[in-house]
């Protein structure tokens, strides 16, 4: 049996809306890769928040972005939330509006101290990210969330086709 875990950790929460019921003029291909990640969110719905992990089985935040890009997209991106952030294009900082992502655009967290108090969320619409949830499953959020809003960082984008 291979195993759940790998280096790194993250943490984070959060609330649930609907991303599949809004409609919005989207690229073909845009519309693809949100029709994807939201199969995603559907496959990863119950699985527990394990530090370390990388399946289905348990992961965090960062083994479940790894995964689900390996997955839908496969494309390789760092194991742990800090190397997520560095290696992708940035797109803008703490201010980033949401009309500037497309998804599958990466947004992250400072949820607490030090090295492992970042947390990152998978950009699907309108404003709403899905990330796994330290209560467990992979939720919708909303940046604008009173939250969320106030510990985003930065977004980044990965070359997703």
């Amino acid at each position: 049996m291979d195993s759940l875990f790998d280096s790194g950790s993250s943490a984070g929460g959060g609330a649930k809306a609907d991303s599949a019921s809004k409609s919005r003029m989207l690229g073909a291909s845009e519309r693809q890769v949100l029709d994807e990640l939201l199969r995603q969110q559907k496959r990863w719905g119950a699985t527990p928040y394990v530090s370390g992990g990388v399946r289905r089985e348990g992961a965090d935040c960062s083994g479940f972005v790894m995964s689900v890009f390996n997955e839908s997209f496969g494309l390789s991106v760092p194991r742990v939330t800090v190397s997520q952030m560095e290696q992708g294009k940035k797109l803008g900082g703490k201010n980033i509006a949401a009309s500037k992502l497309k998804a599958g655009d990466l947004i992250f967290f400072k949820t607490g101290r030090g090295m492992h108090g970042y947390h990152v969320g998978i950009y699907l619409q309108d404003g709403e990210f899905m990330h796994l949830s330290t209560k467990g499953g992979a939720k919708i959020a909303s940046m604008s969330n009173s939250y969320w809003k106030p510990k985003i960082i930065k977004a980044v984008r990965y070359p997703i086709k």
